[in-house]
């Protein structure tokens, strides 16, 4: 991995004439770039100057050629660029060249077969030298533009230009959006259906949906969420109409608080925090609130059967998965009021009938 040259505590660097800096070229040849920074006032031709060379370092960044540039000099011309209010050269200068090069990275992505989209999005994104790495380096030669320019002008700083322009060119580009949609909800459902998949790749690219938008999560919900809620509901609904089928109520609570556990440790390991609620009230709407009255009412092998045959790990693995769904506690409430009334009312009746058969003794 490259190694990113920082430097502490700069502050707005003093002027001196003839600063410079220097790179060497991938042929061997090295090049040097001299400003001027005594201009009281700097001319168009001379920032154009200026920019041109920045531009330069900018792309050496973006083909992973960094590590020959010195760092804090092209800081110092950034800084003298919007210091001499030059600042709308830089920042656009700065988001055009951006824009081009992730017009190159959008090609390489889209034309990327199925099987390797996955990959190859999450490597450009935040591989070893991928985009959000490339825009740290970048934000760090502009810092005092960010703390300025962009504050005065309400501009989004770098960094996040950065990324929002990912989002635009790369992640809702063509039909690469529909094609990680597709990936996405393909390998989740292969892994509920017994197969592993790579956990950790799903991570980093569910988190680049996130993190492209900046300030709210509407590409993780528009391109993975809404779609990822409503495949869920599906698959829950027809396994829960099977398991109730082929099952007693004991081995239906087996089998779905199974199912349960594994969607919590899905969503806590892949999945954005912002889905767990959501995900979690879709799985137990189809697998317990649709069907907690036929649960605890089953004649063969409902609540009261556990009961009436000391069934307690049953009765508290149905107390314990009802209680994620509290108005469904309700259905467990009434079965027991009943019980207990009925039995009441055969232990007085019996109670009542041996007292008649006493009184008509003592009569005799």
């Amino acid at each position: 991995m490259a190694i990113w040259p920082r430097w502490g505590g700069l502050n707005e660097p003093a002027y001196t004439p003839a600063d410079s800096f220097s790179k060497r070229s991938p042929g061997g040849v090295s090049c040097y770039c001299r400003f001027d920074f005594n201009s009281a006032g700097l001319t168009k031709a001379k920032a154009d100057k200026i920019w041109s060379d920045l531009k330069a370092a900018i792309v050496e960044i973006q083909n992973s050629n960094a590590a020959e540039l010195r760092f804090e000099e092209l800081y110092r011309n950034s800084y003298t660029l919007v210091l001499h209010k030059h600042g709308d050269l830089l920042y656009y200068g700065v988001k055009e060249a951006v824009k081009e090069n992730l017009l190159k990275i959008s090609i390489e992505v889209s034309g990327t077969v199925n099987a390797q989209l996955l990959e190859v999005i999450v490597e450009k994104w935040d591989g070893q030298f991928g985009h959000k790495l490339v825009m740290t380096m970048i934000q760090d030669i502009l810092m005092y533009m960010d703390k300025t320019y962009c504050r005065l002008k309400k501009k989004e700083p770098v960094y996040s230009m950065g990324l929002l322009q990912f989002k635009e060119h790369v992640v809702m580009n063509g039909n690469v959006a529909q094609r990680l949609k597709a990936l996405l909800l393909d390998e989740i459902h292969k892994e509920r259906m017994g197969q592993e998949v790579d956990r950790l790749l799903l991570k980093k690219c569910l988190s680049m949906l996130v993190e492209v938008n900046v300030r709210d999560t509407e590409v993780y919900q528009e391109v993975f969420e809404r779609e990822l809620l409503q495949t869920t509901a599906q698959f829950y609904q027809h396994e829960s109409q099977n398991f109730m089928a082929q099952n007693t109520v004991s081995d239906y609570l087996k089998k779905i608080e199974v199912r349960i556990n594994e969607e919590e440790k899905r969503a806590t390991t892949y999945l954005d925090k912002s889905t767990h609620p959501k995900l979690r009230k879709v799985v137990q709407d189809e697998l317990i609130t649709k069907y907690a009255m036929q649960l605890v009412e089953n004649k063969n092998s409902g609540c009261v059967y556990m009961f009436e045959n000391d069934k307690v790990d049953d009765l508290k693995r149905m107390f314990r998965l009802f209680s994620r769904v509290p108005q469904t506690l309700a259905h467990i409430r009434s079965s027991m009021s009943t019980l207990v009334k009925q039995t009441g009312t055969k232990i007085v009746k019996v109670f009542a009938h041996k007292y008649d058969d006493v009184l008509r003794v003592s009569d005799v």
